[in-house]
C-alpha cells in the first residue's frame, strides 16, 4: 500500500520516474515500489534495509509478544544511558545525531523507551513476514532496475548473500 501511495503522490506531482531511496523499513517499501512499478523507477538505493529475509508468519499475537521483548531490550534507565549506548554503537556522535535519536524515544514510566509500541512493531514484523521481499527481487532483476545497497560493516552476511544471489547486478557497499 505504501508503494502504491508513493505512485499516487508521484502522479499527483506529475513526476514520471524517480530514484527511490529507502532507509531501514523504507528499504522494504522501495523494493516493493521497484518491483511493482518498474516503469516509474530509475534506480533503487537501499540503506540498511530491503535485503533482510523474512521468517515464516507467526501470527499477530506472537509477533507482538516478540516485539514486546525486543522493546524491553531497547528501553533505558535514562537519556544518558541511551545516548551512551548509541554513541558506543555508532562510534561517533554529533548534536544532530543526538536530536535524531531523541526523536524516536520517549520518557515512559521513568525510563526512556522507543516511541513505537510493541503492537505497532509486532504488526510491522508480521506484515513483513506475510509479504516476503525475496518474492519481489525477480521483478526488479527482470526490469533491470539499477540497485545500490549500503550497509554498515558487520551486517548480516547470510541476508546479503541471498540479496546478491537474487540481484547479481546490484551494487553492494559496506561502510
Amino acid at each position: 500500500r505504501l508503494a502504491a501511495t508513493a505512485v499516487d503522490l508521484l502522479s499527483e506531482l506529475e513526476i514520471d520516474r524517480v530514484a527511490f531511496l529507502g532507509f531501514s523499513w523504507g528499504g522494504r517499501v522501495g523494493v516493493l515500489f521497484a518491483a511493482r512499478f518498474p516503469e516509474r523507477t530509475r534506480a533503487l538505493a537501499l540503506v540498511e534495509g530491503g535485503h533482510h529475509g523474512s521468517r515464516a508468519p507467526t501470527g499477530l499475537r506472537a509477533a507482538i509478544e516478540e516485539a514486546r521483548a525486543e522493546r524491553e531490550e531497547e528501553t533505558f534507565a535514562s537519556w544518558e544511558d541511551y545516548f551512551a549506548f548509541e554513541r558506543e554503537s555508532l562510534r561517533r556522535w554529533t548534536p544532530a545525531l543526538e536530536e535524531a535519536h531523541r526523536a524516536v524515544m520517549r520518557e515512559e514510566g521513568g525510563r526512556v523507551a522507543p516511541i513505537a509500541s510493541a503492537e505497532v512493531v509486532g504488526a510491522i514484523h508480521e506484515g513483513s513476514r506475510l509479504e516476503p521481499l525475496a518474492e519481489a527481487y525477480p521483478a526488479i532483476a527482470a526490469a533491470q532496475v539499477p540497485v545500490l545497497l549500503v550497509l554498515a560493516d558487520g551486517g548480516d552476511a547470510v541476508a546479503v548473500g541471498r540479496f546478491r544471489a537474487a540481484l547479481p547486478e546490484a551494487r553492494v557497499e559496506s561502510i
